[in-house]
């Protein structure tokens, strides 16, 4: 009986053995199957490096490179073609690389490198990049003469390829006129009529066809209907304004001889003070909005 209790006993332990072993497969097969899907077609990437592609220009290729999880200070490599061209400490999640000095029309493998101790211990999926090609260079040129002898052009205004506005003082038949105007197929003539002149502008600034601005000495607005005279030079101190820029309706610049400036904010006209009575040529500028 003794013996019997015994084998008894080492039957139930092996079968505890064989149920938990049993247990223990079937968990272990679970973990496999849902730890690793079946994804031939799709090869997924456990790395700490990343890197993309923000924009290329003609000579140039921006390019982010960042990590997920990392110290305050982590290192990468990046590489060009399978040459490093550059090793580099990062403070930040990530940063933006400027390549330059390459050539248009051209692609370039770009590769990062997560860098310990000067080794490559990861690697970023390759990216590509195409430079842009260079605007083409061939134009078919033609000249158009506008006017007889004595005629002069000083400044144009491009409202679209429709409509191309050109000043200054046109000798013609019927003349003279202020403004020639491109349609795409021809010029035609145009007079700036005020009650008291025919203007002829040395410059002009337009935001529509009936929105146009002329510097004539004094300033011109045209409406799209008529040319009205909206701030007269004083003629006894031989101020002129000449040219115009603009950032909007209500911030309008016009210069010209003995350092004239003369600001329009939309409801009015103001001299500024130039510190010089040189005389201004012309004028450009940004708009800090």
């Amino acid at each position: 009986m003794i013996i019997y209790k015994k084998y008894l006993y080492t039957t139930v332990i092996l079968k505890l053995h064989r149920n938990l072993v049993t247990f223990l497969m079937l968990n272990f097969a679970f973990l496999v199957f849902t730890a690793c899907p079946d994804t031939p077609d799709e090869y997924e990437r456990d790395t700490t490096i990343y890197l993309e592609l923000e924009s290329t220009g003609i000579f140039t290729a921006n390019l982010r490179v960042g990590v997920i999880d990392t110290t305050d200070v982590w290192i990468f490599g990046l590489s060009r073609n399978d040459s490093i061209i550059l090793t580099s400490n990062v403070t930040a999640p990530d940063t933006i690389v400027k390549d330059v000095g390459l050539k248009p029309a051209t692609e370039y493998i770009y590769r990062a490198y997560f860098m310990e101790d000067g080794i490559a211990v990861d690697s970023s999926l390759e990216v590509t990049a195409i430079t842009e090609d260079t605007t083409s260079h061939n134009f078919v040129w033609e000249i158009d003469t506008l006017g007889e002898y004595g005629s002069y052009l000083k400044d144009v205004a491009i409202i679209d390829e429709n409509n191309v506005w050109v000043v200054g003082d046109i000798q013609e038949d019927g003349g003279p006129y202020g403004v020639a105007i491109w349609d795409l197929e021809q010029w035609s003539l145009k007079k700036l009529e005020t009650e008291t002149s025919n203007v002829r502008p040395r410059g002009i600034w337009a935001f529509s066809d009936n929105n146009i601005w002329f510097a004539s000495g004094s300033i011109y607005h045209w409406d799209g209907n008529e040319t009205t005279l909206e701030w007269l030079r004083d003629i006894g101190t031989g101020e002129t304004v000449e040219k115009i820029w603009a950032s909007s309706q209500s911030n309008i610049f016009f210069v010209g001889n003995e350092g004239t400036i003369v600001h329009y904010d939309g409801s009015g006209f103001e001299r500024m003070e130039s510190g010089t009575d040189t005389p201004l040529r012309d004028i450009w500028g940004l708009d800090k909005n």
